[in-house]
């Protein structure tokens, strides 16, 4: 072989090896605009969820495990309306006036949902359900099967502030909430309550609203969320749903609260008669 063969060759391997090495190599890096930041944030966003498949959000469940961490959500929906009744921006407790009929109601609508109680002829009838593994369920489950059938409201009139405040000891004892003696005027006892978990709350609010949606139908949503939420609207706790909204969604709060049961038109005639006496 020759020299001049022997440097065409290896020129012509060389030009061959420069031109794979171009196609190899990436391109340059395009500047990050709008859809590439959101690209990358879409794909950082599922690496973080650790969800793979259809694009979109994610799962509802996954988003309870982050948010809540090792803290429970209360099953008890008069825990539920007790947290919500607590103000986060002013760090107080609102509602205090009517809350004790409120969460009375509540306790009701969770022995009816439990199978514990039976609405015969307008009154309240113990039947045998569940045992109730809430203490304060339980407990007012004994009242009722010792005194007998009475009204919905009469039961919803009965120890509001005793329930107040076993539903406070409780959500306390399970430190979802602090609670410290004061004294108003330096005289009178009282008590200040902290949030410990704000994003418990945050999270049974957002459970509650979202009964309200119209995509979402009356008959499908879960009904311990659409307890509370009804409760709330009806007892006008604006902490939980506005005025604005009460307006937007009266229909379909109407709808829900036929769902619901006795003990609604039963709080709403309670606290109606409180308002026009006090």
């Amino acid at each position: 072989m020759s020299r001049s063969t022997g440097r065409s060759e290896s020129a012509g391997t060389g030009r061959r090896s420069q031109r794979l090495g171009a196609q190899q190599r990436p391109g340059p890096r395009l500047p990050a605009g709008p859809a590439g930041s959101a690209g990358r944030s879409r794909a950082a966003g599922r690496q973080a969820s650790g969800r793979t498949g259809a694009p979109g959000g994610p799962s509802r469940t996954a988003g309870r495990v982050v948010a809540l961490g090792n803290t429970q959500m209360p099953e008890s929906l008069a825990a539920r309306v007790f947290l919500l009744a607590y103000d986060p921006e002013r760090s107080l407790l609102t509602a205090r006036s009517k809350l004790g009929k409120v969460l009375r109601a509540a306790v009701l609508v969770e022995l009816q949902l439990g199978g514990n109680v039976v609405d015969e002829g307008g009154r309240v009838r113990v039947a045998a359900g569940v045992v109730p593994r809430d203490p304060v369920v339980a407990e007012v489950l004994e009242e009722l099967r010792a005194v007998g059938p009475r009204r919905w409201r009469h039961w919803i009139d009965r120890r509001g502030g005793a329930t107040v405040r076993r539903v406070r000891d409780e959500l306390a004892r399970d430190h979802l909430i602090k609670v410290e003696p004061r004294r108003v005027l330096g005289i009178f006892p009282a008590d200040r309550i902290t949030l410990r978990h704000p994003l418990v709350r945050r999270h049974v609010l957002r459970a509650a609203q979202d009964t309200l949606r119209p995509s979402r139908l009356v008959s499908r949503v879960d009904l311990r969320d659409a307890s509370v939420v009804v409760l709330a609207a009806t007892a006008d706790l604006r902490t939980v749903v506005t005025k604005e909204q009460r307006t937007r969604h009266k229909d379909r709060l109407a709808q829900l609260a036929i769902r619901v049961g006795p003990a609604v038109p039963a709080l709403k005639k309670s606290l109606q008669q409180a308002a026009a006496a006090g």
